[in-house]
């Protein structure tokens, strides 16, 4: 394990370890969303502090004639940034008598403080995902420049929620965004989806699960007058990891154990019109 973890001076034994880091990584499979369904391009290594994010100008329909001669514009970087990838952190404390505890007696070491810092970090990366961070420097799927809009409708009449997913992807669809599709919607709207579509027989989610191959999923990042659908794909966004949800030792303090769970990943959003905000 690396150096910077500290690992080697902490108090816990190699197999305490091995546990938290199940744990860590348990939570993380059940905690985000933005992972489900957007490229994760990494893990590179915790010495990957930037990454370069183009925008392109000349982007549109292709060229035909005989003699290849009259094309329309070419595809070429307009506008190169380089974006400092963020840490995303958060620490706890474990009180040195519940590790003597486990030590003594042979008892279950209590992973509550690592599980509850894990399901935060976890939360504020697709918080950055979703929603971006001003002092970073990174903008979200919801309020990046150049994103697709629509205005959400009330999801109360049976087909309603299905009517805007067509409408929305077919948006996409026109502007050359072929999916596969991802639908992102908050607890209240998703639950709305679990009802019998029409006569069919067939409950709406799994009609729009037809329409979004790359799945449906739920977030409390947004709220119940926000959804996204967006089209998935390394062209279109990925997610830059250089160092994937890990625990570190910081080091002892008043006799108590401070650890850190941490991860260094940000969002990269190339074409913004491959994502379709629909906001009431």
């Amino acid at each position: 394990m690396a150096d910077y973890l500290a690992r080697g001076d902490s108090p816990l034994t190699p197999a305490q370890w091995a546990e938290l880091d199940r744990q860590v990584a348990a939570i993380a499979e059940s905690a985000l969303v933005g992972r489900r369904f957007i490229d994760v391009s990494g893990p590179w290594g915790p010495g990957m502090q930037g990454i370069p994010t183009d925008h392109y100008s000349g982007v549109g329909r292709g060229s035909i004639d005989m003699l290849g001669e009259t094309g329309e514009a070419m595809i070429r970087s307009r506008v190169r940034q380089h974006l400092a990838l963020p840490i995303l952190y958060k620490d706890f404390t474990v009180h040195w008598r519940d590790i003597e505890t486990s030590d003594q007696f042979h008892t279950p070491f209590d992973f509550g403080p690592v599980l509850q810092a894990a399901a935060d970090v976890a939360h504020t990366e697709d918080q950055l995902i979703f929603h971006g961070d001003e002092g970073c420097g990174y903008v979200g799927l919801l309020n990046v420049s150049g994103r697709l809009s629509l205005p959400l409708t009330d999801w109360g009449p049976l087909g309603a929620a299905f009517d805007q997913i067509v409408e929305a992807t077919t948006l996409l669809t026109d502007r050359g965004y072929f999916g596969p599709y991802a639908v992102v919607v908050s607890p209240m709207r998703y639950a709305q989806l679990s009802r019998v579509h029409a006569q069919t027989g067939v409950l709406e989610i799994e009609q729009i699960q037809k329409l979004a191959r790359a799945g449906v999923y739920r977030t409390a990042i947004l709220n119940p007058n926000q959804a996204v659908v967006v089209s998935t794909g390394a062209g279109n966004l990925d997610l830059v990891m250089a160092l994937d949800l890990i625990t570190a030792y910081l080091g002892p303090e008043k006799m108590n154990h401070e650890f850190r769970v941490l991860e260094i990943i940000a969002p990269r959003i190339k074409r913004p019109e491959s994502i379709v905000v629909l906001e009431g």
